[in-house]
């Protein structure tokens, strides 16, 4: 019994610190019947035709797309729904027109 209650207790502390420590999304792109729409944070008009857009030549119809800082960086994670070739070219623009990090500011768009 108390093995069982020290285990409980173990898992549920393990995803509490997880929950705590994991990096949140700066921002978050969910693409739901191949729309693409910006539910937390903010992107730029720009960013969202060029991921409907890629998507849109994929046939990609759901799928999320989410900017994780490193760093200074701001690098983008996808879900299962949106293919390798398609998260290609969608880091590709990210690449040429994406943000960087900048402190406690939060982003901040590079030029």
């Amino acid at each position: 019994m108390n093995f069982v209650l020290l285990l409980v207790l173990g898992l549920v502390i393990g995803c509490v610190l997880y929950t705590i420590c994991r990096p949140w999304p700066v921002f978050v792109v969910r693409v739901r019947d191949g729309v693409p729409k910006a539910t937390r944070g903010q992107v730029t008009r720009g960013f969202l035709r060029d991921v409907a857009e890629t998507c849109a030549r994929h046939g990609v119809q759901d799928g999320e797309v989410r900017g994780i800082v490193d760093g200074r960086r701001i690098n983008l994670v996808f879900s299962a729904g949106i293919p390798a070739p398609c998260r290609q070219q969608i880091r590709n623009v990210w690449g040429v027109s994406g943000w960087t990090a900048s402190g406690p500011r939060g982003p901040r768009r590079t030029v």
